[in-house]
């Protein structure tokens, strides 16, 4: 049986974390209880949430990658892909149809806040991104 940790445990690790590796960042409540916080790391932007009943850390790298919304099935179809045979990384989009873009988010979870860990999955997330600069 693994024992849970608090939500202020976890914070508290993720604060040592970024701190450990001189990453600038804020962090804010939400409504829900949720804890934001968002961060920089090897020139990208990341958000990391903290929910009020769990004890691990979902970080998603926000656009990621854009494409014309003219490309939007082929966003699906690719998103849809790479989750099938991926088990680190979530790939989710959203409509900008004001800028005529798709944005393409990666997320992943972390549920030992393992320093060592997160660093890696945030060095591969950034890979990920920059080895697509577009989408498709």
């Amino acid at each position: 049986m693994r024992l849970r940790k608090k939500k202020e445990s976890v914070i508290a690790s993720l604060e040592q974390l970024l701190k450990d590796n001189h990453c600038e960042y804020t962090i804010r409540q939400e409504e829900n209880h949720s804890t934001i916080i968002s961060f920089e790391f090897q020139a990208a932007h990341f958000i990391a949430s903290v929910r009020q009943q769990d004890d691990c850390v979902e970080i998603t790298y926000p656009t990621m990658a854009t494409a014309p919304v003219s490309q939007l099935e082929l966003v699906r179809a690719k998103c849809n892909e790479r989750n099938y045979g991926n088990m680190l990384f979530k790939y989710t989009y959203t409509v900008d149809h004001e800028k005529g873009q798709v944005q393409v988010h990666m997320s992943f979870f972390n549920n030992r806040i393992d320093a060592d860990q997160i660093i890696h999955e945030l060095k591969a997330a950034f890979h990920c991104a920059t080895m697509t600069k577009r989408w498709p």
